[in-house]
């Protein structure tokens, strides 16, 4: 399978899993637009390398904070028993 099939591939599952999640307000931290048209983030055709490890784990912290800090002051105290 070529890199831009599977890239396909990688796109037509997200859009569908997007349909599902966007109506019930859950976030979404898409990595395959960071990824799509990057095989020097590959070793071979599927396999990643500390590259597009190091990508990754980049944008996930950074979405995380921003979700963290979203939250914060939002959450309801819970009540005394």
């Amino acid at each position: 399978m070529t890199f831009f099939k599977t890239s396909k591939r990688i796109a037509a599952r997200n859009a569908s899993a997007l349909e599902f999640v966007k109506p019930h307000g859950i976030p979404v931290d898409e990595l395959n637009p960071l990824m799509a048209g990057r095989p020097e983030y590959y070793s071979g055709n599927v396999y990643f390398n500390e590259q597009r490890v190091s990508a990754q784990a980049d944008q996930v912290a950074s979405q995380s904070e921003k979700l963290s800090s979203a939250d914060k002051g939002t959450a309801t105290p819970a009540a005394p028993h």
